[in-house]
């Protein structure tokens, strides 16, 4: 049965040797360990950096996994061996150091970044360490880039004030009937007509208070379309739809 790589500091136990490397002691190493898919000529190889860093060859390992952490495939496995590496040649800052310049060189992916926080975290709280490394934040969005349909929050109901010298300035409740994203519909009863009279299309309501699941907030919306509903039993009534606007 092929061994496994264990989550153990048995590779960087001090007695294996960091002599260089005979060809026999490499090809006993790769024999050793697992790992699917073969190596190219002239790519990092998994198993020889995996074999380098078993015999205590760390800086010949820190060059095979500093070429695998560019494949995104290969970056949390070359990253842990990495700290790895560092840590077996008693340099722990190092190993902070490098986490460090992960967390800020947009290389790593919010999940495999979290993976390697808590891998070393881990391995800092094992040796006592003082040292304080940041925890990955979520991954946010570009200010010019729109949200996926999925990630807002599921609308309830809107509050808006009637912008009409001709009537009190009374705020009416309207609830969702459709949303998809940032785009909702609602239902302006027959009764509000001054109100449907001021809602054009292409005009942009200020400060709309709107409910959803979880929380309550105001954001301008744009008024994409209106029209009367001619059949049913909203006939009479008016189909707003709406989209909200990025602050």
């Amino acid at each position: 049965m092929l061994l496994k790589i264990e989550d153990s500091d048995r590779a960087f136990n001090n007695e294996i040797s960091s002599t260089k490397m005979s060809q026999q002691e490499l090809d006993l190493v790769k024999k050793l360990f697992a790992f699917s898919g073969g190596q190219h000529s002239g790519e990092a190889s998994p198993e020889l950096g995996t074999a380098y860093l078993v015999m205590g060859q760390y800086e010949k390992a820190l060059s095979e996994f500093n070429i695998l952490v560019k494949n995104a495939k290969q970056r949390v496995f070359a990253a842990k061996n990495i700290l790895r590496c560092y840590i077996g040649m008693a340099t722990l800052e190092d190993a902070i150091l490098q986490y460090n310049i992960w967390t800020v060189s947009g290389q790593f992916s919010y999940d495999d970044l979290a993976k390697v926080y808590s891998f070393l975290q881990n391995i800092l709280i094992k040796r006592n360490s003082k040292e304080f490394i940041p925890k990955p934040s979520p991954e946010k969005k570009a200010k010019n880039e729109k949200p996926q349909e999925d990630e807002y929050l599921d609308l309830l109901s809107i509050k808006i004030n009637p912008d009409n010298n001709d009537r009190k300035n009374t705020a009416i409740s309207l609830d969702v009937e459709f949303q998809k994203g940032n785009v909702f519909s609602v239902i302006l009863p027959k009764k509000e007509s001054p109100i449907i009279e001021m809602m054009k299309a292409g005009k942009t309501i200020k400060n709309v208070e709107i409910t959803a699941t979880s929380v309550v907030f105001q954001e301008n919306c744009l008024i994409a379309g209106k029209r009367v509903i001619k059949k049913g039993p909203q006939k009479g009534q008016s189909f707003i739809i709406l989209k909200i606007l990025e602050s």
